[in-house]
């Protein structure tokens, strides 16, 4: 598994202390790893082909068994929020995870992710801070607002809507410049 061991026992249904192959946990390092290897793929998937057709297709499948498909099929990850309560606050995961799935998901245009990551990201919208801030400080507000803006950005490019103007991604942009 890619996800931390901290993090394992998050997966819906799994209380195993190994991981369960067969249903991979979809967690900050999980999808960190998954953007980093859809680059990796992304740059050299020519020069892999040269060397061997195993390469390509086992990034391709490991990709969508580890990012795309938790992504799809699970809603019941706390990080996408359809399970809060109205005045929960869900926190930097949600535009992280989002962020790199759709990251991934453009890489291997796999455009299954993109209604989805509208609505999972709307959960964050609407119950983070108006200022733009993140409940974990300034410091993780690279993995909140920054990860919110490129998620934004991922989404204009595969959708042609551009929601970077939204005063919620204008404060989010501004907030580390105003809390300094």
């Amino acid at each position: 598994t890619w996800c931390l061991p901290a993090h394992n026992g998050m997966g819906v249904g799994n209380a195993d202390a190994l991981p369960d192959m067969d249903d991979y946990v979809l967690d900050l390092y999980q999808s960190e790893t998954g953007a980093l290897l859809a680059e990796i793929y992304y740059l050299f998937k020519d020069k892999f082909d040269e060397y061997s057709k195993n390469i390509n297709k086992r990034l391709v499948k490991n990709l969508m068994d580890r990012g795309i498909t938790p992504f799809n099929t699970n809603t019941e990850y706390w990080w996408m929020g359809f399970n809060a309560k109205e005045d929960d606050i869900i926190n930097n995961w949600n535009p992280w995870i989002t962020s790199n799935v759709l990251f991934v998901s453009l890489v291997l245009k796999e455009g299954s992710t993109i209604q989805k990551a509208a609505v999972v990201l709307d959960e964050y919208v609407k119950r983070n801070p108006k200022d733009g801030g993140c409940d974990e400080g300034p410091t993780y507000w690279f993995q909140a607002g920054v990860k919110l803006i490129e998620a934004a950005s991922y989404m204009k490019y595969a959708t042609g809507i551009d929601v970077t103007k939204d005063e919620m991604l204008k404060n989010c942009a501004e907030f580390n410049l105003k809390a300094n």
